[in-house]
């Protein structure tokens, strides 16, 4: 590529839609060029440089996305990776399956081996555990996902992909939107100290090394990402202009709801508005949780709101091990 001017390398760099596998080179493509520019930390660079290398299948795609996405690197290639998926994966006729020791809260692979699309069995086990607010006591636990109204499947949040699949991705994996499973053996470790005050959550078992639950604000948009962070990525307090991981915002109700304590800041201006909140959307995917201020209009329900998938109303309650 050394005879090639930087105008004819960033020409080259084009996303058609053709499939997962170009889809992948074009996210690598844009990183790498990023890197050779010296701009491979400014994410909003790279999401203005890989919009306008889009063509055809990929442009109109682009085009029906919901402006969270549009307006942020991460959630942007996540959604790229999930509408591409690859063409070839490996095939695998059994997956180990992580089993919870009582000594432990990092599974270790067990010996018992499921099919490779197992039947889940979504049937209670037994009564669960109440959190006891009184307690001063570090807590340990899972974070549930309940819809609203107890109606539906109840899911958890995910331990997260692990360092080598985040890299393979192209994503900087310091940071990474959280997500749903319905599989319990999956389900993320947190821990906490409970407290009157805006606390953090600590994370015992991501497979990325996330070790913060954190709110990604953004001062553009009045929806904050959930989102994990290891312990060398940038934190802050909410700010007027730009995006930030906030770790302190945490608190715990007596029946055991995640409330977070959130900012919102009047456009054009420096004034700040705070407010709690324990309503969360989650789109039907699970790939995208996002806390709402009480009562906000689901995505869909929105004047030209057209998610990639239509999202629904939950809260996260702590479920004690």
């Amino acid at each position: 590529m050394s005879g090639l001017t930087e105008a004819s390398t960033a020409s080259d760099i084009v996303f058609r839609g053709a499939d997962g596998n170009e889809c992948e080179a074009f996210v690598v493509a844009v990183r790498d060029f990023a890197f050779a520019k010296g701009l491979q930390k400014d994410r909003d660079w790279m999401l203005h440089f890989a919009t306008t290398r889009l063509r055809g299948k990929a442009l109109r795609w682009h085009a029906q996305l919901d402006l969270a996405i549009r307006e942020d690197w991460d959630l942007f290639v996540q959604a790229l990776f999930e509408q591409y998926p690859l063409v070839e994966e490996p095939c695998r006729a059994e997956i180990a399956t992580p089993v919870w020791s009582t000594r432990t809260f990092s599974p270790s692979l067990s010996t018992i081996t499921l099919a490779a699309d197992p039947e889940l069995d979504l049937k209670d086990t037994g009564p669960l555990r109440q959190y006891d607010a009184s307690s001063n006591e570090q807590q340990i636990g899972l974070l549930r996902v309940v819809p609203e109204k107890g109606t539906g499947v109840s899911q958890y949040i995910w331990w997260d992909y692990t360092v080598e699949e985040l890299n393979a991705q192209g994503f900087d994996y310091t940071s990474y939107p959280k997500r749903t499973t319905v599989n319990r053996n999956e389900a993320l470790v947190v821990s906490f100290l409970p407290s009157s005050a805006p606390h953090q959550i600590s994370c015992l078992n991501s497979r990325g090394h996330l070790g913060r639950v954190v709110i990604r604000h953004n001062s553009n948009l009045q929806c904050y990402a959930l989102y994990g962070c290891n312990n060398q990525h940038d934190t802050g307090k909410p700010v007027a202009s730009g995006s930030v991981l906030v770790p302190k915002v945490w608190n715990f109700l007596e029946d055991g709801t995640l409330q977070a304590s959130l900012s919102l800041f009047s456009e054009g201006s420096h004034k700040e508005t705070k407010f709690t909140t324990t309503e969360v959307h989650v789109d039907t995917s699970g790939s995208m949780m996002r806390f709402v201020k009480p009562g906000t209009p689901l995505e869909q329900d929105r004047p030209k709101g057209n998610p990639v998938h239509p999202f629904v109303r939950t809260r996260i309650v702590f479920e004690p091990l």
